[in-house]
């Protein structure tokens, strides 16, 4: 196992090694410059045990130059340090040249890696796993043909997923470009090629939510339904609680009391399947307050003998709830039964539940805690219009 040495601090009259974010750099002592400020060559090299190498002959070598000035020859050190930033310079540009190239998708599954330990099991599952299939159909995958992937990509997508897409190889690229494992990054002037017709720009979207009686039709059609009546419970807590449906998903009657709801994870998709994911989108958990509807209706629906591991929603086998596999059966066969009410996904119940509550003068700041978003959100991105709202006569 490597371990890395401690920092030195350059010794008075020598020219050690030293390391800077990460990266190695050359440390010249400040006895050898009249304003007596020590001076840094960076190396632009990882520090590693090969780097450590190369970093200490350099040192060597610069030590050589200084002892020769010292003994007599004017010229042999270059107090302007140029001479051994064109080397640091030099040396890097080799090393990238002399490895073999990375092809996208090598470089892509590496940022994938490292993304892995930040980002969430469903952005690796979904979001990244989607680039990566893009990336194995593009007809070359070498960084010198960037222009030919833009123009395969323009070709056969649309010009919101070409925009995604070059938008994540290029922070893919930006990432390799910034720990040296290429010399240069050329998406990053290529993405901006990629432009959005105007007709498909966002200015601003109308966000929309159901009314209280379409949501009462919904849940009736549910309960009536000879296929999805299981859901009825499902739908009926995600219209009045407001919840991200992965957060209903995984509640136990572990998370039930009499006087609140403890929502503290959600189940996502992973790239095995549904998994559970401690915490939640925006915070680690939340409590929601139960009224006595709500108390009403979980009371009638738990279970005799129900354990605080149980699922509260279970799917009809008793396992999660898929989510994509509801809305594409349960949810979309109820909502065709229903022709004169607009189809949104069932994400919009939570939508509803925002709407409804700030119609009835509930304050933004009360419905950020109850539901687990900034009042800024919840006025951008969940308040529907009042759509009986009439113009007054002014």
């Amino acid at each position: 196992m490597y371990t890395k040495p401690t920092q030195v601090r350059a010794s008075k009259g020598f020219i050690c090694v030293g390391v800077d974010k990460g990266y190695l750099r050359l440390q010249f002592p400040r006895t050898l410059f009249a304003d007596g400020k020590q001076r840094y060559v960076t190396l632009k090299l990882k520090d590693t045990p090969e780097n450590r190498v190369i970093a200490e002959q350099f040192a060597k070598d610069a030590q050589a130059d200084l002892t020769r000035y010292q003994l007599g020859d004017e010229s042999a050190f270059d107090f302007t340090l140029d001479k051994y930033k064109r080397r640091a310079v030099q040396e890097v540009s080799s090393q990238i040249s002399s490895q073999p190239e990375l092809t996208l998708d090598q470089l892509w599954q590496q940022y994938v890696a490292f993304k892995a330990k930040t980002a969430s099991v469903s952005t690796i599952a979904k979001d990244y796993k989607k680039t990566e299939r893009f990336i194995a159909k593009l007809p070359t995958k070498s960084l010198n043909d960037a222009v030919a992937i833009r123009d395969w990509l323009v070709a056969n997508c649309t010009p919101n997923a070409a925009k995604r897409y070059m938008t994540q190889i290029n922070a893919c690229c930006e990432h390799h470009l910034i720990n040296g494992t290429i010399s240069t990054n050329p998406f990053v002037l290529v993405k901006k090629t990629i432009t959005m017709p105007k007709s498909q720009r966002k200015t601003h979207d109308v966000i929309k939510a159901f009314t209280a009686s379409e949501r009462d039709a919904i849940l009736n059609t549910f309960k009536s339904n000879r296929y999805y009546s299981h859901y009825y419970n499902y739908v009926y807590f995600c219209f009045y609680s407001g919840c991200r449906p992965s957060e209903a998903i995984a509640l136990t009657w572990g998370n039930v009391s009499n006087t609140h709801i403890h929502f503290d994870c959600a189940v996502v998709e992973g790239i095995d399947g549904l998994t559970l994911k401690d915490g939640l989108k925006t915070q680690d958990a939340r409590d929601f307050p139960m009224n006595a509807q709500m108390r009403a209706f979980i009371q009638s629906i738990k279970p005799e003998g129900a354990k605080l591991d149980d699922l509260v929603f279970p799917s009809p086998k008793g396992s999660y709830i898929d989510s994509h596999n509801f809305c594409n059966r349960a949810w979309k066969s109820v909502l065709e039964k229903l022709p004169d009410i607009q189809y949104l996904p069932p994400y919009h119940t939570r939508h509803t539940f925002i709407t409804l509550c700030l119609d009835a003068g509930i304050h933004e700041k009360d419905v950020k805690r109850w539901c687990g978003n900034s009042a800024a959100i919840i006025i951008a991105a969940y308040a529907s219009f009042k759509r009986d709202l009439v113009i007054p006569e002014l």
